[in-house]
């Protein structure tokens, strides 16, 4: 009788820790899916990031018209303007009394683009330094974007690079970074700016290439 019951007791002690080595197994397991979702997800994280937008120069069905000038009569006094082979494009050059340049690209197909480019010596930094540069960059579009005339809301393209400029003061400006695009404003269409590089021409002189798109035209 004792054996009986004895053997009764090892076997109901079998039972619990196998149903304990089970839970603890499956405890594991479960860890180990959800580290290795984990790992997946991370690794998939970059892949939800909105690609570049390529913006089209030439086509058949082009919804930018003709380029044109866009500065505004008798607000230079040296100002020309250059219209393209192709017709889709065109460039304005301003030389301003200080001697600095600028060219202003006016293109696209899908999209309506314009891509200034200063050359610049009245500031000097490193061209990596984009805390820097980014407000130097604002500095000369508030000059400019008075005297254009086009369908580039230029000024609120301008106040975006403000707003990103503020929103990064508390890290020293550490992530600001070129060739990002920024949307900006309220639109049906897409609106976006982004200065694409900064770099050194000369002893003081610097060119700083930033452009402004708005599209896909409808």
């Amino acid at each position: 009788m004792k054996n009986k019951l004895m053997h009764r007791v090892i076997y109901a002690a079998i039972l619990v820790l196998g149903a304990i080595g089970c839970n603890t197994t499956e405890d594991t397991t479960k860890t180990e899916i959800k580290e290795e979702l984990l790992v997946d997800t991370t690794v998939s994280t970059p892949s939800l990031m909105p690609e570049k937008t390529v913006i089209s120069e030439t086509g058949t069905n082009c919804k930018h018209t003709v380029a044109q000038s866009i500065v505004k009569k008798g607000s230079y006094s040296i100002a020309t303007f250059q219209l393209q082979a192709d017709k889709n494009s065109g460039e304005d050059r301003i030389v301003f009394n200080n001697g600095d340049v600028l060219t202003i690209r006016n293109w696209g197909c899908d999209y309506a683009a314009l891509t200034f480019y200063f050359e610049t010596s009245r500031f000097q930094d490193e061209p990596t330094n984009a805390g820097f540069w980014y407000k130097r960059t604002v500095t000369l579009l508030n000059e400019v974007h008075k005297n254009l005339e086009t369908i580039v809301d230029v000024a609120k393209g301008t106040d975006r690079l403000v707003t990103q400029i503020e929103n990064n003061i508390s890290d020293g400006y550490q992530n600001l970074k070129f060739d990002e695009e920024l949307p900006f404003g309220e639109d049906a269409v897409r609106n976006f700016v982004i200065i694409q590089k900064v770099e050194k021409l000369s002893d003081k002189k610097y060119g700083i290439e930033v452009t402004f798109a708005k599209g896909p035209l409808q």
